[in-house]
């Protein structure tokens, strides 16, 4: 018999966005907030083919909902809409199997505490340079010396190396003094979910 998957809250959302007249209608949210008579003849669809949309579209927590008289004003829900698509596909994988992907990828560019060259795909060189960042103590100020020296432990090209453990948010840039900032995980441990509290 089949094993039975549970839909999670993430792969609701990428399904309520798997639509063209939801992704129609999610257009004209961005620019106003709006009601189901309105939507319907800006997209010549039927209200009820609307309130079918906009069911998924609210249950997925894309949008929100407001009565106001004899209407239901539909808006964007920000706090869901100005994540990181990153960060919902890895909402949706068990912390064990990302945690297992991880250290695959760790153990493939690294050799004896040294790494033998960086990735050019974005998601593996985050792991890499993550891992990099777990170098240095979190919230702790250093000075640029002591930045290229524990870079240059690991690797040769501590520039590039210290460029990108600032532009992928791993590390602060304080005018010349730099401090590694926490991870989600650090954070909120391996619990994925606090993505979307």
């Amino acid at each position: 018999m089949p094993k039975k998957t549970v839909e999670t809250a993430e792969t609701a959302i990428f399904k309520a966005l798997a639509d063209e007249s939801r992704l129609k209608i999610l257009s004209i949210l961005f620019e106003k907030d709006s009601y189901t008579e309105y939507l319907s003849a800006k997209l010549n669809l039927t209200a009820p083919t609307v309130s079918y949309h906009m069911d998924k579209l609210e249950k997925a927590g894309i949008v929100l909902s407001t009565k106001i008289q004899h209407y239901t004003i539909y808006s964007i829900n920000y706090e869901l809409m100005d994540k990181k698509i990153s960060d919902l596909i890895r909402a949706t994988i068990e912390p064990d199997s990302y945690d297992s992907y991880e250290q695959k990828i760790i153990d493939r560019f690294f050799a004896y505490g040294k790494l033998t060259h960086l990735p050019t795909q974005i998601k593996k060189r985050e792991i890499i340079i993550g891992h990099i960042a777990e170098k240095f103590e979190p919230n702790r100020v250093y000075t640029e010396k002591e930045v290229v020296a524990l870079i240059s432990e690991i690797y040769d090209d501590y520039c590039t190396v210290k460029h990108d453990l600032i532009g992928m948010g791993f590390m602060e840039d304080l005018g010349g003094k730099y401090k590694r900032k926490l991870s989600p995980r650090e954070s909120h441990g391996n619990d994925y979910k606090h993505f979307f509290i």
